[in-house]
């Protein structure tokens, strides 16, 4: 998946000049030489990199916590901006900063920015990658409040949805940040026929939209292809990719385009 920066602007039109920075999510759990490989073409093509970190699961009966084995050494090796993200699984609530769940989020972080420094390898920015549900906006600002003086002074960023951005926690929200990640690609939750992982018609109005409210921001990208499992009814089953390929029942299976980003960089998948 590619990201690359924009500036917001109270101004109806928003307008940029000059090159907009890019960067490339390597969101690999496995570093494998091939992802070492994509780490050199980094440094050639890009401004960065987005490394996951690990994803937290909190659906099981106890948490599931999967760490990525980064090759902190290869990168080291690189010059590039270097962020690095924690990815948490959907997640009812509740809320709160001194139960299981945010005692383990904290953990992690503070696991992966230590990781970092153990190796020499500044982190200029921690993403924090949620789907948090729109009805739990409010709430989701106790989990910001915990992770960003443990962040700093590496800058602090979340992932956001495009149905956010008119939701009025929104704003509130930001202000537990130091800026945002917009994602204009999103799987479908039902479909019937063909079906487009990101829709550029929509990606252009929501970032038009997210550029009026003054407050700098990225927008991620797809540049990678996944497929999408949908019942008889049009009802989601589950997505391919990652290279984990789920268990559907005979007949079941639908292709998802992804429309791919123009100069932009690509999360890397194996």
């Amino acid at each position: 998946m590619a990201i690359f920066g924009v500036t917001g602007c109270h101004r109806s039109d928003v307008e940029v000049s000059g090159p907009l920075p890019q960067r490339g999510y390597i969101w690999q759990r496995e570093w494998t030489s091939a992802v070492i490989d994509s780490l050199r073409e980094t440094q050639r093509r890009m401004n960065g990199v987005v490394l996951l970190g690990a994803e937290i699961n909190f659906s099981a009966k106890s948490p599931e916590i999967a760490k990525a084995s980064i090759d902190w050494e290869a990168v080291q090796r690189q010059t590039l901006y270097c962020s690095v993200a924690l990815r948490v699984a959907p997640f009812a609530g509740p809320f709160r900063a001194d139960d299981t769940p945010a005692r383990l989020i904290v953990d992690v972080a503070k696991q992966l920015l230590n990781d970092s420094a153990a190796h020499g390898v500044k982190i200029e920015e921690f993403q924090f990658d949620f789907d948090c549900a729109q009805k739990n906006l409010r709430a989701y600002r106790t989990w910001l409040s915990m992770l960003r003086p443990i962040v700093h002074p590496a800058r602090f960023v979340i992932t956001v949805l495009p149905a956010w951005l008119d939701d009025a926690n929104f704003l509130p929200l930001l202000r537990r940040a130091d800026g945002y990640v917009l994602q204009v690609h999103s799987v479908p939750i039902s479909a019937r026929g063909s079906a487009t992982l990101c829709d550029l018609t929509l990606a252009r109005e929501w970032i038009a939209r997210a550029g009026k409210l003054g407050i700098p921001f990225s927008v991620a990208l797809p540049t990678y292809r996944c497929a999408a499992g949908y019942a008889p009814d049009g009802k989601l089953l589950s997505v391919a990719m990652d290279s984990v390929q789920p268990s559907w029942p005979l007949g079941i299976g639908f292709p998802l385009r992804s429309t791919r980003a123009t100069g932009a960089g690509r999360r890397w998948r194996q």
